[in-house]
């Protein structure tokens, strides 16, 4: 029982530290990326009017989409396909959610390792982010996927082990 309760404490006191580690870094990196977003049209300083620097921007513009400059019409939208961090968190804690239930889920009945749903779940999880997050402003959430996996998996194979231990001895009784 005291295993049971200091691999538990274990488990909560890491998974929110490995998760939440490089929140700052990917800030710096968002803001480094709205910063280069920022400057990828020319620099009009020396203008006479507003209308005219409209004027020079959307000549600018359509001779870059006419010579097939895809990055710059992408660019221009980035901001707004950029998913926020409290949209991964809660995808990260849908997924633990499904890991746990799973694993959990008919344990006392179960006789062999369960594998397949829950290697499902974590390559959807970061397909998912593979496909959603293409700047790469949240790269802590593949890593905290894989982390979090791998302990509640290492815990679920500890009490499955515990479990065919203490089923043997009674059986051998």
């Amino acid at each position: 029982m005291k295993k049971t309760i200091f691999i538990a404490v274990l488990l909560f006191l890491l998974i929110p530290w490995s998760v939440f580690g490089n929140v700052e870094k990917n800030q710096i990196d968002q803001t480094k990326l709205q910063i280069e977003e920022e400057n990828q049209g020319p620099d009009i300083t020396g203008r006479i009017d507003e209308e005219a620097a409209m004027t020079v921007r959307e000549e600018i513009k359509v001779s870059r989409e006419k010579m097939g400059d895809e990055n710059f019409s992408e660019s221009r939208n980035l901001k707004k396909e950029i998913y926020s961090e409290q949209f991964w968190v809660f995808i990260f804690g849908a997924y633990l959610f499904l890991l746990v239930f799973n694993l959990s889920f008919n344990f006392q009945k179960s006789q062999k390792i369960q594998w397949f749903w829950e290697a499902f779940y974590t390559f959807l999880a970061v397909f998912v982010w593979d496909q959603l997050d293409f700047p790469r402003t949240n790269s802590w959430f593949p890593g905290a996927v894989m982390e979090a996996g791998i302990i509640i998996y290492a815990a679920y194979f500890y009490f499955l082990n515990n479990k065919i231990k203490t089923e043997k001895s009674s059986v051998d009784k």
